[in-house]
C-alpha cells in the first residue's frame, strides 16, 4: 500500500478524494487513537432520516508517551470484532502532535510543478523540515478580505515513517487503511455536521495539546496550538506536585473546583496546588481562542457573534473551559460536542466520492 495523507475537503485541482455524501451502511470504520484512548464509529443511512452513527465505542487505555502501533491495531482489531464493526476498512487519524500545518500562499499557476509538490516543499520550509520525509495534503480555503494575488490554501504534513509504521501496523492486524486523514480536519468534519453552514470556531480539549481551529462549513481555515502541555503531561505535573499517583492526580482534577474558597487556612495544600495548574491550561485555551479570533477578524473581517462556538473534550475539562469562557464572553453561547460526535465520526464519514 502507497502511504498517502488525504483530506476530503473538496476544491479545484486538490489531487485529493473528497466528499461525505451518499454515505451507504457499512462504510470504513473511523479509528481514532490517542495517548488516552481509542474511539471507534461507523455510518449508516438510517432510512429518509439521513446519516445515523450505528457503531461507536470509546476505550480508554493507559497513558503512553509513545505508540506501538502492531499492538495498537491488533486491539483495535479485537474490538471491531467483539462490538459488531462490519468489515475490515479504517480510516485512521495522523496524530495531532507529530503533525504541522500552515496557511499557505500559492501561485494561481504552477505551470510544470504540481502544486502538490510545492505545497510540500513550502510546508517543510515554514517548519524546517525535509520535504522528502513528509507526507502532506491541502485543500482551498476562503480568500481574506485583503486578498493577495496569490492562491489560499490550509496545508498539513506528517512525517512519512510514522505513515509507514501505522500502516504496517494495521496490515498485520489483518485491517485495510483506506486513508490517513487529518485529525483536525476530521474533527471539524466530525463536529460541524450539527450545526449551520458559515463560520465555526471548534476547541478540541480531547487529546494531546489542546487545539483551536477555525472552520467554515466544516473545513479547517485556522489551526492553533493553545499552549505546550497534553492532558497527560498536566497529570504528571500535577501528580509531582502533590506527591500522588497520576489517576489519583486525574480524580483531584475533575473534583477541586477552579476557584478556592476564600478561607485558604481550612484547605489542604493539595487544593489550591490542583486548581492552580488546572487554571494555568484551561488560561492558555481561553487566549488561544482569543488569539483565533483576533486572526480570524483581522483576516476575514468577521466578528466573534458571527461564528459557531463549540467545545469537545472530557466533560469536567469542557465544564472547567465554558466557566472561563463565560467570564470572558458573558453573552456567548458555546455547545459542547457529544461524545461521539468528534474525530471517530468524521473519519467514519470520510469517502472516497469526488466531489
Amino acid at each position: 500500500m502507497m502511504t498517502t495523507l488525504t483530506s476530503n475537503a473538496s476544491g479545484p485541482g486538490t489531487g485529493l478524494s473528497a466528499g461525505a455524501v451518499g454515505m451507504k451502511a457499512g462504510t470504513p470504520i473511523g479509528v481514532d487513537i490517542t495517548a488516552r484512548a481509542i474511539e471507534l464509529c461507523q455510518m449508516g443511512r438510517a432510512g429518509a432520516s439521513g446519516d445515523a452513527v450505528f457503531r461507536q465505542v470509546r476505550i480508554p487505555v493507559s497513558p503512553r508517551s509513545s505508540t506501538d502501533w502492531d499492538a495498537t491495531f491488533t486491539r483495535v482489531a479485537a474490538i471491531m470484532r467483539r462490538r459488531g464493526f462490519a468489515g475490515h476498512r479504517i480510516v485512521v487519524a495522523a496524530p495531532g502532535d507529530r503533525c504541522v500545518s500552515a496557511l499557505l500562499e500559492m501561485p494561481h499557476k504552477t505551470q510544470d510543478v504540481p502544486i502538490a509538490r510545492l505545497v510540500r516543499m513550502e510546508l517543510a520550509r515554514e517548519h524546517r523540515v525535509d520535504a522528502a520525509g513528509i507526507e502532506s495534503a491541502w485543500w482551498d480555503v476562503p480568500n481574506p478580505v485583503r486578498a493577495g494575488a496569490g492562491r489560499p490554501v490550509m496545508s498539513v504534513g506528517c512525517p512519512l515513517t510514522l505513515l509507514r509504521a501505522m500502516e504496517r501496523g494495521a496490515d498485520a492486524a489483518g485491517l485495510e487503511i483506506v486513508a490517513i486523514d487529518s485529525r483536525a480536519l476530521a474533527l471539524a468534519r466530525g463536529v460541524c455536521a450539527d450545526v449551520p453552514l458559515g463560520w465555526q470556531i471548534v476547541c478540541d480539549l480531547s487529546a494531546g495539546v489542546p487545539t483551536v481551529i477555525i472552520a467554515h462549513e466544516g473545513r479547517v481555515v485556522i489551526e492553533h496550538k493553545a499552549g505546550d502541555i497534553t492532558i497527560d503531561a498536566l497529570m504528571s505535573k500535577i501528580a509531582a506536585d502533590c506527591r500522588c499517583d497520576p489517576l489519583v492526580a486525574q480524580k483531584l482534577s475533575e473534583l477541586i473546583p477552579l476557584r478556592q474558597p476564600p478561607d485558604r487556612r481550612a484547605v489542604s495544600f493539595i487544593v489550591p496546588r490542583v486548581g492552580r495548574a488546572v487554571r494555568e491550561y484551561i488560561d492558555a485555551v481561553v487566549r488561544g481562542v482569543g488569539q483565533c479570533f483576533q486572526y480570524h477578524r483581522h483576516r476575514y473581517g468577521q466578528t466573534p457573534g458571527d461564528v459557531a462556538r463549540l467545545v469537545v473534550g472530557e466533560p469536567w475539562l469542557t465544564e472547567r473551559f465554558l466557566e472561563c469562557m463565560t467570564a470572558e464572553e458573558p453573552e456567548a453561547v458555546w455547545k459542547v460536542v457529544c461524545e461521539g460526535h468528534g474525530v471517530a465520526r468524521g473519519l467514519a464519514m470520510w469517502s472516497e466520492v469526488r466531489q
